[in-house]
């Protein structure tokens, strides 16, 4: 996560950073925060795995539109600042091991039309999160929503939500 590291350092206004499908491994480091111009982060897809927990540091990138973080073998929570990110439109997290709770700041993303979570580890309930995010409860049109291997979800929801693969 060197590349990572120097960007952080050195390219303070970058706008755009995607360094998907490569083979990047260990942690993301907390200096991404330095990088508050960014408005897209796609770390996706890493060949040999991004681990570890999702930094708080990614609260400070205040301007991000796109956060995508898919695909990697991420763990932890998702970090309640996040909610920070309050431009955020597209939301990718899908298959990590991502666990535990939705974060009650969620609530503040109120622009996010796309929220990707499918094939993590959850625990939370499904109707919390649509208390937290309203725009989701109809997935009209202009909002996707993707949502499976939610544990403990709430019984008979849970059920209903891992079947129609939400």
């Amino acid at each position: 996560m060197l590349l990572l590291r120097l960007c952080a350092g050195y390219l303070h206004y970058l706008q755009s950073l995607v360094l998907s499908h490569n083979e990047f491994t260990g942690t993301i480091p907390t200096e991404i925060g330095r990088l508050t111009y960014l408005h897209t982060l796609n770390l996706m897809r890493q060949k040999r795995k991004l681990s570890g927990s999702i930094p708080s540091e990614l609260g400070s990138l205040t301007r991000l539109k796109y956060l995508d973080l898919s695909y990697n073998a991420l763990t932890m929570p998702i970090p309640e600042s996040i909610g920070s990110l309050e431009d955020l439109q597209i939301l990718e997290l899908s298959n990590n091991f991502i666990n535990g709770t939705f974060p009650s700041s969620l609530e503040n993303l109120d622009q996010l039309q796309v929220f990707n979570l499918k094939h993590n580890e959850l625990t939370s309930d499904v109707a919390h999160l649509f208390e937290l995010l309203p725009q989701f409860e109809s997935d009209t049109e202009t909002t996707k929503f993707w949502m499976s291997n939610i544990f403990n979800a709430g019984g008979e929801q849970s059920k209903i939500f891992q079947e129609n693969d939400i």
